[in-house]
């Protein structure tokens, strides 16, 4: 039957012709072509370029030049490769092993290489993860630098033979913790907001100096510095006030609204307003704003009112001296205010003394008066009627009047009970 052909070769077959087995296609090409299943019982040296399709292997096969293989490739059992590099130039790797070993050719003696992956980076320095068998630990290396040992959770807590300082060089007693009172020996630098209390009382900040300590104190709402009695010396309340307990030395401006007495607030300075002050000390000069010639100026028992640069009066212990006229209705006797002189109207003086001359502008019924000067009770008064100029006396029994008068040319002295009767330059 034609089914039934077979093609045996015992002695080996020689031909310069193509073989075909399984088709009469012939590609031109290959010396031998196998269509269909073939099973391979001894031993098939293959010498040169092979195209297998699919490939059942069930006894030991050795290929001894280099084997490519353009479709896939499953493998059943165990793949085991002998040589020194094994190189998979695929995009993904998948493996169902969840552990891969490495240095699995060392299974006995004391271990003395490194183990791990590597990173390639280009013409970067490569990166990797790295048993450090000399140190015992898992280590990182970044871009070639070596960055030590794998901080894990195993490190956490005493006892456990890692020290901090192996990280960044710094001991453990550098740290500042957060959970326990501690102490920072260096200076601190937050750039960011510092938050001191929790909201539910007083906070404070203790300034540990020489001698003595201080506190900066705040709650609600009030903000301050403690004294060393534990109260406020100087604080800012709630509304923003800044007040101050005690003195205040500045050595640059203060600068607020009003400056307001402590023990007495009607007390108060305003500069730009109205202020109240009990007592006030000035060393040298008080002057107008914008005006330092218009000024009081103070010394030692003397105070001088100045007006254009000039003293318009100047007041010591002994005198008050005017350099200017002075405008007043009334000059008042210090020591008895019985006596005065008042230039519009009536003054009274104990004793009026005429160097050069005297001018008396008197009408009817206003007359000067003059007292008794020797103490006799008795008075006198000089006035001016219709041009004659009259001395009226009264020396508390009677009375008289002298009378000066210029009849015609002359001045005549007549009896003030007939004025026919008189003594006459004339006469």
């Amino acid at each position: 039957m034609a089914n039934d052909k077979k093609f045996i070769a015992k002695n080996g077959i020689a031909t310069t012709r193509n073989v075909l087995v399984g088709s009469l296609v012939d590609n031109n090409t290959d010396k031998l072509q196998v269509t269909g299943s073939t099973n391979l019982s001894g031993t098939l040296n293959v010498t040169g370029a092979t195209t297998l399709g699919l490939l059942t292997v069930n006894d030991l096969t050795t290929l001894n030049a280099n084997t490519t293989i353009d479709a896939d490739l499953v493998i059943t059992g165990d793949l085991t490769v002998s040589g020194t590099t094994t190189t998979v130039n695929t995009e993904t790797i998948l493996l169902a092993d969840n552990i891969i070993t490495l240095n699995s050719n060392f299974t006995t003696g004391t271990p003395s290489q490194n183990a791990g992956w590597e990173v390639l980076r280009g013409s970067l320095p490569t990166s990797s993860v790295q048993w450090d068998e000399t140190s015992d630990y898992f280590k990182l290396i970044s871009a070639g630098t070596d960055l030590g040992r794998i901080i894990t959770t195993a490190d956490e807590g005493s006892g456990n033979g890692f020290d901090a300082d192996t990280v960044d060089g710094l001991e453990a007693s550098q740290f500042l913790r957060s959970d326990v009172d501690d102490i920072a020996a260096g200076n601190i630098t937050i750039e960011g907001t510092l938050t001191v209390g929790d909201d539910s009382g007083p906070a404070q900040i203790i300034l540990n100096g020489t001698s003595q300590n201080r506190q900066i104190y705040s709650d609600s709402g009030v903000i301050g510095f403690l004294n060393a009695s534990l109260n406020y010396a100087a604080r800012s309340d709630a509304s923003g006030n800044w007040i101050v307990e005690t003195n205040v030395q500045a050595g640059a401006d203060v600068i607020g609204q009003r400056f307001v007495d402590a023990d007495n607030n009607t007390y108060l300075l305003n500069p730009a307003s109205t202020s109240t002050l009990n007592t006030v000390g000035i060393d040298s000069d008080l002057f107008h704003n914008g005006d330092t010639d218009t000024k009081l100026a103070f010394a030692t028992d003397d105070i001088s009112l100045q007006t254009g640069g000039s003293e318009r009066l100047g007041i010591d212990n002994d005198s008050a001296d005017f350099t200017v006229n002075v405008y007043a209705p009334r000059y008042y006797d210090s020591d008895n205010d019985s006596f005065y002189v008042d230039p519009g109207s009536t003054s009274i003086l104990n004793l009026l003394r005429v160097t050069d001359s005297a001018e008396f502008e008197q009408a009817t019924g206003n007359p000067i008066r003059i007292g008794d000067g020797f103490g006799t009770g008795g008075s006198a008064t000089i006035h001016k009627y219709q041009g004659d100029l009259y001395l009226q006396y009264n020396n508390g029994s009677a009375t008289g009047n002298l009378r000066l008068g210029g009849g015609g040319t002359a001045t005549s002295i007549y009896d003030d009970q007939n004025d026919s009767y008189r003594i006459s330059s004339e006469i």
